[in-house]
């Protein structure tokens, strides 16, 4: 980084008093020759970087060369050096010299002013910028599928909150063929998605895998299973989601392979209406976290399914296209971290991919 000053013939109309030229005797004021400041200082208005700043303010705060050396911690030729450059490039004199150190001259004491508040403004702007890359902001807009989002939002957002309160995170549920349109289009800039592949437009992290459960009323008959077959499932009176909802592609596809046929009386695209109609007596088929409260609170049953077991993959998707936002980035590294901290104590069944 460099700051530009002002030549010196500039100095009258910028009312910042470097000494001006002589009209009449071809010589700068105090009357040194043209020619010979020239060969003293050279050609003026070149420019003058921070630390040439840095260093001039500690030298007159200092009063002395071996001072300020021992305070920049250079060594003092190297520090004289700097004034004697500084002192070319602007084409003047800025401090006096003798026996007991060195003092700033009248246009010295004019650039010290100016430069501690150069260098203020510099020190403020390197805070705010660090600051923001330790703490982006910005909207970032995430989409959860429904049986995640149940479990995930409230620590999700807490987490954010606490860690990036700079960032506005807009929460999108829905089913994850929508999510993935939604991508798509532009809407989410990122979203957890299940059974998912890379593709055009899309990438695509793997993160965990989760079991398939029978979710049913907490009868003693199905209290009492450690496990139920595919077979017996797909025999109830099942809600499930529609196709082509991604647990129903699933379902249908084990179905066609087993031989089996499944029992659906009613399609339903709403978690909530789901699991109110579990609880009149209706059974379905989710990853047991998008029930997890009401598991917990006796109000349901969640049993394994085997022969065959079934699972599916959950993934944070992202858009490919243009450069993914800072905020992005740290909402989709938190939300990892949560989501993995919240397997790892149990309180999301699944296994890391």
């Amino acid at each position: 980084m460099v700051l530009g000053f002002l030549r010196p013939a500039e100095c009258e109309r910028a009312s910042f008093p470097f000494p001006a030229r002589s009209q009449t005797a071809g010589c700068v004021s105090g009357g040194r020759p043209r020619a010979a400041f020239r060969k003293r200082y050279g050609r003026r208005g070149d420019m003058v970087d921070f630390k040439q700043l840095k260093y001039f303010v500690q030298i007159a705060e200092a009063g002395s060369l071996s001072r300020a050396a021992e305070q920049l911690n250079v060594v003092q030729p190297s520090l004289s050096q700097q004034l004697r450059k500084l002192e070319d490039q602007l084409g003047v004199e800025l401090v006096t010299r003798h026996s007991r150190g060195v003092t700033p001259n009248e246009v010295g004491r004019l650039l010290l002013d100016h430069a501690r508040s150069v260098l203020l403004q510099l020190q403020r702007t390197e805070e705010l910028v660090q600051y923001h890359a330790s703490n982006p902001s910005g909207e970032v807009r995430l989409g959860l599928p429904t049986s995640a989002a149940r479990g995930l939002t409230i620590p999700l957002v807490n987490a954010v909150e606490d860690r990036f309160p700079g960032i506005s995170l807009h929460v999108v549920e829905g089913m994850s063929g929508h999510l993935t349109e939604w991508l798509h289009v532009g809407r989410l800039d990122m979203a957890l998605l299940y059974d998912a592949k890379s593709h055009e437009g899309i990438h695509v992290q793997p993160f965990m895998a989760e079991d398939l459960y029978l979710i049913c009323p907490p009868t003693r008959e199905f209290r009492r299973m450690k496990a139920i077959r595919f077979a017996e499932a797909a025999k109830q009176p099942l809600v499930l989601p529609a196709l082509p909802h991604t647990i129903r592609l699933v379902l249908e596809e084990t179905a066609a392979r087993t031989g089996y046929q499944l029992s659906v009386r009613i399609d339903l695209d709403s978690l909530p209406s789901m699991i109110e109609l579990v609880f009149e007596g209706y059974c379905t088929i989710l990853p047991q976290f998008a029930v997890s409260k009401e598991v917990a609170a006796g109000q349901m049953t969640a049993v394994p399914l085997i022969d065959p077991q079934l699972s599916w993959q959950l993934s944070v998707a992202s858009v490919v296209r243009g450069v993914q936002s800072r905020a992005t980035r740290a909402v989709s590294a938190l939300m990892l971290e949560v989501m993995e901290s919240m397997v790892r104590n149990g309180e999301w069944p699944g296994r890391l991919l």
